[in-house]
């Protein structure tokens, strides 16, 4: 039982690191990311609604997205 609870609060230590390490970036920091670094993997999590009313930058006023 003990080597569980460990367990557990070491999957929620790398998790909240990992979320810290996430920060906002300009869809040109993030396109220079991407042409700078063939390892990156984008995950496009929008819904199919989301997907037909474009880019995400033509529909909110804020531009930053969260990578």
């Amino acid at each position: 039982m003990k080597k569980l609870v460990l367990a557990v609060i070491m999957v929620c230590m790398v998790w909240s690191l990992a979320l810290a390490a996430a920060k906002d970036i300009s869809s040109r920091e993030a396109k220079a990311l991407i042409e700078k670094n063939k390892n990156i993997f984008l995950l496009d999590v929008r819904t199919p609604q989301g997907k037909q009313s474009g880019p995400a930058s033509r529909n909110r006023a804020d531009t930053h997205q969260r990578v």
